[in-house]
């Protein structure tokens, strides 16, 4: 048995509590319903939220959201992080005793604040962001299994929702985030924290602000991706609310200039393609990563061939993503960042489940 009360079967298979419970169904059918309940309720859940965050953000509640976010971490850093090992060393009966256990959470939590919130170096700050959703993700697959498909196609709807329409939260959230000229606060991976360096005219506070990495001209919030953007052309140093960092000075420095081409004729369309080695980085929200991480990680659920077809399901369907920017770039103001991904990924689970799976079975008894 688990040593992790948490994950204890309490008679419920392990599984997470939700509105309705989808093991008591005796029929498809009303699976199905159950399923569809749950996904609306969460889906709900995560509107209000953001809502939430709009709200808070345009009444400069900077330090709430701030703590907000400290919280979430905390819980996931400390917390979370002590039942997966705890489940793990059960698992292959790997002794360890509290004092260990409680230095290593010590200085694993107590070095991932430190990263993403205050001072440290970027990389390392994007390798918690990316462990944090994993945790997550791993957190969510104690789903029941005909509700975590119906929430992962529910919230991929609702993202389309959330980013495109006039009304959508997350699509307010970006209108207010570019009126300041500030970063959308949330916990974001950027693209470009390897590469980012310290300039000797600059000050470290000023380059390793905590919590929002440098605005690009590409970003993926939350459950959508942020279109191409006009950066602000006045040279100041600090944006104001949540991050105050150096963009004109880095990116001046660290990105190659756009050679200029004469072409022959002013009608001819530009090829979208020829200005991605010039496209500044992305930024992709870990609501994303925690969603592909469910996907995956339910997919790994049934064998190693659907975990591989998800995986590789979730990538095609960002290259996609970001490949539908360079096209629609100044044509709409945001792309979400989870349809492609998890519709093409939950095709790909039941193709691979019902039959490449089976059909490389027979084989390989024939």
């Amino acid at each position: 048995n688990n040593l992790t009360p948490l994950y204890s079967d309490g008679g419920q298979g392990g599984q997470m509590l939700l509105v309705k419970d989808e093991s008591s169904a005796s029929t498809s059918s009303e699976k199905f319903g159950d399923s569809l309940i749950n996904a609306l309720v969460i889906v709900a859940v995560i509107a209000v939220m953001t809502f939430l965050i709009v709200l808070l953000y345009k009444c400069g509640c900077a330090k709430i959201l701030v703590g907000w976010f400290v919280i979430t971490s905390i819980l996931v850093f400390f917390g979370m992080l002590w039942v997966w090992i705890d489940l793990v060393c059960t698992r292959y009966q790997i002794p360890y005793d509290y004092v260990t256990i409680s230095f290593l959470l010590w200085n694993f939590g107590t070095g991932g604040l430190i990263s993403v919130f205050y001072h440290g170096n970027k990389s390392i700050g994007q390798v918690y962001l990316v462990m944090l959703s994993v945790i997550m993700g791993w957190m969510l697959t104690r789903l029941p299994e005909w509700s975590t498909w119906a929430i992962l196609l529910a919230v991929a709807i609702y993202d389309i929702l959330a980013v495109l329409c006039p009304g959508g939260p997350l699509r307010l959230l970006v209108q207010a985030a570019q009126e300041r000229k500030e970063p959308i606060p949330g916990f974001i991976y950027d693209s470009d924290a390897a590469h980012a360096k310290l300039l000797p005219d600059q000050a470290p506070v000023e380059v390793t602000k905590p919590l929002i990495a440098p605005a690009p001209e590409i970003n993926l919030e939350s459950s959508g991706v942020i279109a191409a953007e006009e950066r602000a052309t006045d040279d100041r140093g600090e944006s104001g609310g949540l991050s105050q960092t150096a963009q004109a000075t880095d990116n001046s420095s660290s990105k190659p200039s756009k050679p200029t081409v004469v072409s022959d004729s002013d009608d001819e369309d530009p090829d979208p393609f020829d200005d991605a080695q010039y496209a500044h980085p992305f930024k992709l929200g870990l609501g994303d990563f925690i969603f592909y991480s469910l996907l995956c990680g339910r997919a790994a659920f049934f064998s190693f061939i659907s975990w591989t077809s998800c995986f590789t399901a979730v990538n095609v369907g960002l290259i996609g993503t970001l490949s539908s920017l360079l096209f629609l770039r100044g044509k709409v103001p945001a792309l979400p960042a989870l349809p492609i991904s998890i519709f093409l990924g939950v095709i790909v689970f039941f193709v691979s489940r019902y039959a490449f799976t089976d059909f490389i079975y027979h084989c390989l008894k024939i």
